[in-house]
C-alpha cells in the first residue's frame, strides 16, 4: 500500500505574495488527507508557467501537467477508486485565489484541475482565472475542472445540469389538469426546456397512504418484493432521496386530502407516435416535437431515475408505463418502447388502496421519456413523483464531492458551513471552453449588487466565454465591465508578485 499523508490547517493562512504550482500531477496526483477545519486559505497565486514559480522553486526537470487548480490532479486518473488510497480534502476556503495557466489543452477548476478523489465541506470567494492568449483551456464546473472517471458529485447543483424532477405538488407548481387543447407546461424544478407537461392530463386527490421501495421486478413490471418506508434513514438506505421522502412524508403525516396526482390521458401513444400525436415546445434554442398524452423528459446524460406511483384503484390491475425512445438524423422518432409498471388487482404484497409505490429506473443517453398510460391495464395509477440526478444514487465503489460551492462572508464575518442542514447550495454551475484570444482574467464571485445576491462572474479574456450550464436559475449572474470593481475585489492590484 502506498503511503498516506496528512495535511491539517490550524490558522487562516494568507499566502500574498507567494506563487505555487498546483497540488498534484497526472504522473503524482494527491493521494494524502487535506483538513482545513474551516480555515481561508487566501491571496494565493496559482500557476503552471515554470518562469513564474522560478524565484521560489526549482521545476525545470518537472512535468507541471495540463490539469490546474488550487489541486491539479487529485487520485490517479486512471486507476479504479480504493478508499485506503484515495485523495481526500474537505473544510476549507479559498480566498481571493487566481489561477493561472499557460499550457495549452489544459482544464481549469478553482479547486481542483482534475478531481477523482473525494471532497467536501469546501467553498470559494472572489477567485479568478489567468489565461495567457492562444492558449486552449477548458473548465467543465469552474469548481472543479473535469470529474475522474471513478467519482460522482453528490447534491450537486442541478446535479450537473441534469436534474428531472417533476413534482405535481411543488408548491411553485401544483399541477393543474390539461385538457386536449391546452398548450405544453414546462416541468418546474428541471432543467430547462428538458421537461414538460404534454396534453391531455387529468388530476386526482386523495392522501397517500403507505411507502413501499419496489426492490424485485418481474419481466412485466408486477413488483415481486418491496420494503416498507416509515422513516428517513429506511428511505437512504434504500436510495430514496431525501427530498423525495420529505414531500411525502409532509402529505402522508398531515393526512393532506389535497395530494395531487397525475392521471395521463385516456390516449396513450401509439408505436411511434404520427404527427397528430405530438406537440412542439422549446428545446436548446430550437424546436423539436415531443409526444402528447405524458410527462415527457429528456436527460442530459444517463442516471437513475426514482419514480413513484400511487394505487388508485384496487378493483382492477392498475398500471403506468414509461415509453423509451430516440430519434434518427432527421429527428424523426425511433425505438419506440413500453416499459411497464403493473399492479395486480390479486397480490401477495398486501398492498392498499392510496399506497404509494417507489420504484428505481435507470434512463440512458441521446433517449427521450414519455410518463403515460400503459397500452396493457385499463386502470391508470397515479404518478405522484420522479426524480433523476445526473450522478446517480451515491456508489460505495466511487469518491464522492458533496458540499463544494461559492460562498460570501456573513453578517458576522463568517464564511457559512456549506453542510449545515440550513445550507442552501447555489443552483449554478459555470463552464468555459476556448482558445484565448488574449491574455486576461476571468472573475467568479458571489456578492450583493444592486440588492441582488448572485454568483456573479464576467470574461475579460477575447473570444472564451462564461456559459451557465443551468441556464434560467436566479443564483448565478454575468457582471458587465462598469460593475467589476464593485463585484469583483481586485487583490492582485497590491499582490507583491503580480505577474
Amino acid at each position: 500500500m502506498e503511503k498516506k499523508y496528512y495535511f491539517e490547517i490550524a490558522n487562516d493562512i494568507n499566502m500574498e505574495g507567494l506563487a505555487i504550482p498546483p497540488i498534484g500531477t497526472i504522473s503524482y496526483p494527491f493521494i494524502g488527507n487535506f483538513k482545513g477545519n474551516y480555515h481561508v486559505i487566501s491571496n494565493l497565486y496559482i500557476t503552471n508557467n515554470k518562469t513564474e514559480l522560478k524565484e521560489y522553486f526549482d521545476f525545470s526537470q518537472v512535468d507541471l501537467g495540463n490539469k490546474v487548480g488550487f489541486f491539479g490532479v487529485i487520485d490517479s486518473p486512471t486507476r479504479p477508486y480504493d478508499p485506503n488510497t484515495a485523495g481526500f480534502a474537505s473544510e476549507f476556503y479559498l480566498e481571493n485565489v487566481n489561477i493561472s495557466n499557460s499550457v495549452n489543452n489544459s482544464v481549469i477548476g478553482i479547486i481542483a484541475g482534475h478531481n477523482n478523489g473525494n471532497l467536501n465541506d469546501i467553498g470559494v470567494s472572489n477567485n479568478s482565472f489567468k489565461l495567457i492568449n492562444g492558449i486552449t483551456s477548458e473548465s467543465n464546473f469552474v469548481l472543479i475542472g473535469e470529474l475522474g472517471e471513478y467519482t460522482q458529485w453528490i447534491g450537486t447543483p442541478s446535479n450537473l445540469g441534469n436534474k428531472i424532477l417533476i413534482d405535481p405538488n411543488d408548491p411553485e407548481q401544483i399541477f393543474t389538469p390539461l385538457s386536449a387543447s391546452s398548450p405544453p407546461r414546462e416541468v418546474v424544478g428541471s432543467v430547462p426546456e428538458h421537461a414538460y407537461f404534454t396534453p391531455e392530463l387529468g388530476v386526482a386527490s386523495g392522501a397517500p397512504n403507505a411507502l413501499y421501495k419496489v426492490t424485485n421486478i418481474d419481466s412485466n413490471g408486477t413488483p415481486t418484493s418491496i420494503v416498507r418506508v416509515s422513516d428517513l434513514a429506511t428511505a437512504t438506505n434504500n436510495g430514496i432521496p431525501e427530498e423525495f421522502w420529505n414531500r411525502y412524508y409532509e402529505k402522508y403525516s398531515t393526512n393532506d386530502s389535497k395530494t395531487a396526482y397525475i392521471i395521463p390521458s385516456p390516449s396513450y401513444p401509439n408505436p411511434v407516435p404520427s404527427s397528430d400525436d405530438t406537440v412542439e415546445v422549446d428545446f436548446e434554442g430550437d424546436k423539436i416535437s415531443i409526444p402528447k398524452y405524458g410527462i415527457w423528459f429528456k436527460p442530459k446524460g444517463p442516471g437513475t431515475c426514482g419514480i413513484a406511483f400511487s394505487m388508485t384503484n384496487l378493483s382492477d390491475d392498475s398500471a403506468m408505463a414509461v415509453y423509451e425512445f430516440s430519434r434518427d438524423l432527421s429527428g424523426n422518432i425511433i425505438d419506440w418502447k413500453e416499459n411497464r409498471f403493473e399492479i395486480p388487482k390479486k397480490n401477495n404484497l398486501n398492498l392498499k388502496n392510496s399506497d404509494v409505490l417507489y420504484f428505481d429506473y435507470e434512463v440512458k443517453e441521446n433517449y427521450e421519456y414519455l410518463v403515460g398510460r400503459s397500452t396493457v391495464s385499463p386502470n391508470t395509477a397515479g404518478f405522484f413523483y420522479l426524480t433523476l440526478h445526473g450522478a446517480g444514487y451515491q456508489d460505495e465503489g466511487k469518491s464522492t464531492i458533496e458540499n463544494i460551492d461559492f460562498v460570501m462572508r456573513e453578517s458576522n464575518n463568517q464564511f457559512p458551513i456549506i453542510s449545515a442542514e440550513n445550507y442552501k447550495l447555489n443552483n449554478t454551475l459555470l463552464t468555459f471552453d476556448g482558445i484565448s484570444a488574449s491574455t486576461g482574467l476571468m472573475y467568479f464571485n458571489k456578492n450583493i449588487f444592486n440588492s441582488r445576491t448572485a454568483v456573479y462572474y464576467y470574461s475579460a479574456v477575447d473570444l472564451v466565454i462564461i456559459r451557465e450550464t443551468t441556464s434560467g436559475t436566479p443564483d448565478s449572474a454575468q457582471a458587465d465591465e462598469s460593475n467589476l470593481d464593485a463585484i469583483f475585489y481586485n487583490w492582485m492590484a497590491n499582490y507583491l508578485n503580480d505577474p
